[in-house]
């Protein structure tokens, strides 16, 4: 059984230190973590790429093994952005630069654009997983259209539009299977058409909002329970008027997504967020484009640059990120003292179970056939892979 094959992709990564089960019987890390447990100087037996036991041992090769990354907010690889190119290369293009730095499963992301574009991009990703079924891209990330235009950071307001049940069921009709988040602003909505699409079942985060805190709070509590990059694009926290952030950091069932490259937030807010919430985070790259190869980017009336590492437009606003996920758990570990086992899990494992992925295809757990990637101290890996 091949749970990971790019048919089309794969061969160009081969070159990568990728090792087969079919070669490779064990592997082994002074770390292995798993959805419940961190196992220590610990072995992993495969029979055929299925774990049958993990056993200690006394000279592990890894500093760490875990799940296979996942990116659950990034918007173009390498060459390609989403919003601008939504098709099957886009695609490709996002995955392939992923698994370069580190990360196996991605959420694409589409964010504010026409209803026609938003459906050309779920139709790209249905296609895709369609076309490469055991890939690593499990659905998109819809953010946007019915955000705030007061909170719109670098999305297009032109495109925001009211929502309504006729547009979320354009948008439902086309994915419902497909959309894994769909970011909104909740203070947008009447409450009947909140209600109906929380009812509909898809995972829902607030971003791009000015919601008071009271209105925050009231959407949690039916339901909502992720935020999209904690701190940008959201009414702040004030000792009056604790707004979204307020909300997020102080609702017990919230998850918070935040950006770690040291200029989204501030180290001691990141610091602050993460004491909060604990486990309810999920480090997100939120990249424009990966690698730091495309220069410039322009799409419609959105522009971005590549200035000092990260990308801003015009405005001097930022335009996204150029981190990975990898970079984002060296900045947890080397910036804000996090353990490696803790930075790792909240790139892997916490958004994995969150937004419900079967645990199947990436717990690493007796009976299951997965993906793992090995970290060696440098933070160098190797992919694990059944194929």
């Amino acid at each position: 059984m091949q749970y990971f094959g790019y048919p089309n992709i794969f061969p160009l990564y081969l070159h990568f230190k990728n090792k087969n089960y079919s070669e490779m019987q064990s592997c082994s890390a002074k770390s292995i973590i798993t959805a419940d447990k961190t196992y220590s100087n610990a072995e992993i037996i495969l029979d055929k790429g299925i774990i049958v036991d993990i056993i200690p041992c006394a000279k592990p090769k890894f500093e760490l093994i875990s799940p296979m990354l996942f990116d659950i907010h990034i918007n173009g690889g390498y060459n390609f952005h989403f919003t601008a190119t939504p098709d099957e290369t886009t695609v490709a293009d996002i995955a392939q630069s992923s698994l370069d730095h580190g990360t196996f499963f991605t959420l694409p992301t589409i964010i504010t654009s026409t209803l026609e574009n938003m459906v050309n991009g779920i139709r790209a990703v249905k296609h895709f997983m369609q076309n490469n079924p055991n890939s690593g891209v499990l659905g998109i990330h819809l953010e946007g259209p019915f955000l705030n235009p007061i909170k719109k950071g670098a999305h297009l307001e032109a495109y925001i539009i009211k929502p309504t049940k006729e547009n979320i069921d354009l948008l439902l009709s086309e994915g419902k299977d497909i959309i894994k988040m769909w970011t909104i602003a909740p203070e947008m909505f009447d409450p009947a058409t909140l209600d109906y699409l929380i009812s509909t079942g898809v995972t829902l985060s607030i971003g791009h909002s000015n919601a008071t805190y009271e209105e925050a709070s009231q959407a949690m509590d039916k339901g909502i329970k992720l935020v999209t990059h904690l701190y940008n694009a959201m009414s702040p926290m004030n000792h009056r008027a604790p707004g979204l952030v307020g909300a997020a950091l102080n609702h017990p069932n919230v998850t918070c997504q935040i950006i770690l490259d040291g200029l989204h937030c501030h180290e001691s807010a990141a610091e602050i967020a993460l004491k909060i919430k604990n486990d309810q985070v999920i480090l997100v790259s939120d990249a424009l484009f990966l690698g730091r190869k495309k220069q410039t980017f322009h799409w419609d009336n959105f522009n971005a640059t590549l200035t000092n590492g990260t990308y801003y437009n015009t405005d001097g606003n930022l335009a996204g990120s150029a981190i990975s996920q990898l970079d984002a758990i060296l900045f947890a570990v080397n910036n804000l003292h996090f353990s490696p086992d803790k930075a790792v899990r909240m790139a892997s494992i916490i958004p994995l179970k969150l937004l419900g992925i079967p645990n199947k295809v990436w717990d690493i757990k007796v009976g299951h056939e997965v993906g793992l990637v090995g970290f060696d101290g440098d933070w160098s890996f190797e992919y694990f892979t059944a194929q």
